[in-house]
């Protein structure tokens, strides 16, 4: 276990075979688990005695600094002695995720009308409605 002030810099060099949680030197209890295909941001520390770890999200898609100050707020709970909450994910709409997914894969403008032909067709009341991924 190495113990490194943490840096974009450091994760953009570690290579595949680097499979070890590394500490940062700046905020005791703030990590990154590295392994083949990922890097993790977490905290590992504890909270009126019991081993506490939550992970705060993957690097690139959030930067150090973010994980850094996600991490300061987790652990501020931490020494109050309050088990931080984890707060519930957040999901798309159905009509949300389709057109984001039109987006991300560069469909064409025929081909994403067609998609919204065969939603509305079977998913009708789910896309009127605009319900949540998690209702279906």
């Amino acid at each position: 276990m190495a113990i490194i002030t943490l840096s974009e810099a450091l994760l953009k060099s570690l290579s595949a075979t680097d499979s070890r949680i590394i500490r940062d030197k700046v905020l005791c209890g703030f990590c990154v688990k590295a392994n083949k295909r990922s890097r993790t941001f977490l905290v590992a520390t504890s909270v009126r005695g019991q081993q506490f770890r939550m992970t705060l999200g993957y690097w690139p898609l959030i930067s150090v600094e973010e994980a850094r100050t996600l991490a300061a707020k987790v652990l501020r709970d931490c020494r109050a002695g309050q088990v931080p909450m984890r707060k519930p994910a957040q999901f798309p709409t159905v009509r949300e995720s389709l057109k984001a997914y039109g987006e991300a894969k560069g469909i064409k403008k025929s081909s994403r009308a067609r998609y919204d032909s065969l939603f509305r067709t079977h998913f009708g009341e789910c896309v009127e409605a605009d319900r949540k991924l998690t209702h279906i």
